[in-house]
């Protein structure tokens, strides 16, 4: 099983094949290269079928980042324009939702600095 780690581009959106409900979403992630020595910054993206249960979707929104596990695959096809072009799918078994971070502001009480007393009479 791969694991990817990316953006997420747009909403997630629930669809259907086969009869069956899925949740379809593309994921973006980084993909470095070197050109000419240089190395220049690119991405992957991913569009992501995942079919356990359609209730994540309302979490899978642009911009947020995840991590997913499952099988990439490569498909080819010739678009309208006539262009051969090719995408990467990946089949998602699981998802990692990132840690859960409160935003709202926290009341941090004011620091108060009192002067310490220094005994010089240590017993040792």
């Amino acid at each position: 099983m791969k694991q990817i780690f990316g953006t997420i581009q747009e909403d997630a959106v629930i669809t259907s094949a086969k009869g069956k409900d899925f949740v379809k979403f593309t994921l973006k992630t980084n993909a470095p290269y070197y050109e000419n020595g240089e190395r220049k910054r690119g991405y992957h993206y991913y569009n992501c079928a995942f079919w356990r249960s359609t209730s994540v979707a309302q979490y899978l929104t642009k911009g947020k980042v995840f991590q997913v596990f499952g099988n990439e695959t490569i498909n080819a096809y010739v678009n309208k324009q006539q262009n051969l072009v090719a995408g990467l799918n990946f089949h998602v078994e699981e998802i990692e939702f990132p840690p859960m971070v409160d935003r709202k502001k926290q009341d941090v009480p004011e620091r108060i600095q009192e002067p310490v007393e220094i005994i010089d009479d240590l017993p040792f």
